[in-house]
């Protein structure tokens, strides 16, 4: 599945809303990229439930009103997004780029029975992007633009020549959407078509000939701006029509170059070559219909060495902004392949196991499930400012998982040095998971990583508890790490083995479910062999 413009779509339906970009990357980085799997794993990787199931078609009617299928008529890769009209008895199927209104009859005929769910939780619903300082400072350049230009723009021919290289420019960046990485729906919609010879990509994309109009198009759209810019504020728009003029007969060659690469070399129609030729031949029309007869001469040659100049500006620019791009792209391939290596299970496990098992010291702050198979020992210290994320982490993934998981937390705090306001409050720490559970226990750590100060987390929480054992436990947990030599904070073990440092903490999410589900993993009773 490569397409998500319609599993979006299907978020959006249910007021879901995620960093498109971020999905994006984390699917491409899964293991089993390009399959469902991967989707419904990034999906709760996002915290999205979902999941697949086998629905009969005589239970149609019984699915939510939107909801993901494969059809017979759809690619085998490809996921159909289906909304269900208020009559139920039609449907709306977004499918291989274009959208079509069925009956149930035709739905039944195509039923393969694979239904995708995604969770309709408004609760856990990420919030929609918000108005940003980015988008008021775009709004606030456009209309600057519109002032720039409001008096040269007024006059008729003028604004159809500035609005079409704008145009120019917009179908330019189109061809160039490989390059600048972005995607688009807009291209969808201008390329799409069932003709045989039409084809965006296999003409920009077959070889570097066929990408010579759109690298020039761009180039010479952003010349075509800045230059009527310069002329709007010199008053040089004589010399800048006819120019234009020159500029615009010099690209017929590269135009019949296009034309001939469509339709001879390859065979195939690009709407956005055709688009930009287009208006290229539209402008040249304009400047000859309303610019006067003028000579060569009479345009100072400073003008047409500044026009150059320009031109060949922009054109150097783009081959390093291009080149860039390239390299940009290339080392995101890179890092998502090598991400997907990283996240395979057998290449984590392989890894985790071929660590050295330790003896883990005693400690009574242990969170989820006691009689758990994954044991997770998480060494830190309430001091250390690099551990309050791991320490989220690990509170989020005890919340999805606390019937399948241990988590027990050893301090690597020297007490005995601590002064008397430290020590009551390690103390009082310890003392509220023991007597208000877990949940209380993250509650208090949570507003001393935001407070970072002993007496107001002692004024919010009291001591009123002093016990030898803690101490003990305390200090005997603060040898264990010296005679271990664990002289950092954080680190975690996974069933007696030291988590592999090539790994981020965070990343576990991507393994909790198969560690959970391998039943080769290191039970739990052979763990505890191990724990002092």
């Amino acid at each position: 599945m490569t397409n998500f413009n319609f599993l979006f779509l299907y978020l959006k339906k249910l007021n879901v809303h995620i960093n498109k970009k971020e999905f994006i990357i984390q699917y491409e980085s899964h293991p089993a990229y390009p399959s469902l799997l991967a989707v419904s794993d990034t999906l709760n990787f996002f915290n999205i439930e979902n999941g697949a199931i086998h629905v009969e078609a005589a239970e149609i009617s019984a699915l939510p009103s939107v909801f993901m299928t494969k059809l017979k008529d759809v690619s085998n890769d490809t996921l159909a997004f289906v909304e269900t009209k208020k009559n139920g008895n039609s449907y709306t199927i977004y499918a291989n780029s274009k959208k079509q209104h069925i009956s149930k009859s035709t739905l039944l005929s195509q039923w393969k029975g694979m239904v995708f769910l995604i969770e309709n939780n408004v609760g856990k619903a990420y919030k929609k992007q918000q108005f940003t300082l980015i988008h008021i400072l775009m709004i606030s350049c456009f209309f600057s633009l519109l002032l720039l230009f409001r008096e040269t723009i007024s006059t008729l021919p003028y604004f159809i020549l500035w609005f079409l290289s704008i145009f120019g420019f917009g179908f330019s960046l189109l061809a160039l959407q490989n390059i600048f990485n972005f995607d688009s729906s807009l291209k969808d919609v201008v390329c799409k078509s069932n003709h045989e010879f039409s084809g965006c990509d296999a003409v920009l994309h077959s070889s570097e000939k066929s990408s010579i109009l759109s690298d020039v198009s761009i180039v010479f759209f952003s010349y075509q701006f800045i230059s009527f810019l310069i002329a709007t504020y010199t008053n040089t728009f004589e010399a800048y029509f006819f120019i234009q003029k020159l500029a615009l007969f010099a690209a017929l060659p590269i135009l019949v170059f296009s034309i001939y690469y469509q339709v001879i070399k390859i065979k195939k129609r690009c709407r956005i070559c055709i688009a930009i030729s287009a208006i290229i031949l539209s402008e040249l029309a304009i400047i000859l219909s309303f610019q006067e007869d003028i000579s060569f001469q009479q345009i100072p040659f400073f003008q047409y060495n500044f026009h150059v100049f320009i031109f060949l500006f922009l054109l150097v620019g783009w081959h390093f902004l291009k080149n860039t791009l390239r390299s940009n792209k290339e080392m995101k391939v890179t890092i998502v392949h090598a991400n997907r290596f990283k996240r395979n299970y057998t290449v984590f496990r392989n890894t985790l196991i071929s660590t050295p098992k330790v003896a883990l010291p005693q400690t009574c702050l242990t969170f989820g499930n006691p009689n758990a198979k994954i044991i997770l020992d998480f060494i830190t210290n309430p001091y250390c400012g690099f551990c309050k994320k791991p320490t989220e982490f690990l509170r989020k993934l005890l919340k999805k998982h606390k019937k399948d998981i241990a988590i027990r937390f050893i301090y690597n705090v020297n007490f005995n040095n601590r002064e008397e306001t430290s020590k009551q409050f390690l103390n009082q720490l310890i003392y509220i998971h023991k007597d208000s559970g877990g949940e209380a226990f993250f509650e208090a750590l949570d507003f001393w990583y935001h407070t970072k100060d002993e007496q107001k987390w002692l004024e919010m929480y009291p001591y009123n508890f002093d016990s030898e054992e803690m101490k003990n436990m305390l200090q005997s947990q603060r040898l264990w790490c010296i005679e271990n030599k664990f002289t950092f904070t954080p680190a975690i073990f996974i069933n007696g083995h030291s988590f592999p440092k090539p790994y981020k903490i965070e990343e576990l999410i991507y393994f909790i479910d198969d560690l959970i589900e391998d039943t080769t993993i290191l039970k739990k009773a052979e763990v505890e062999k191990l724990i002092e």
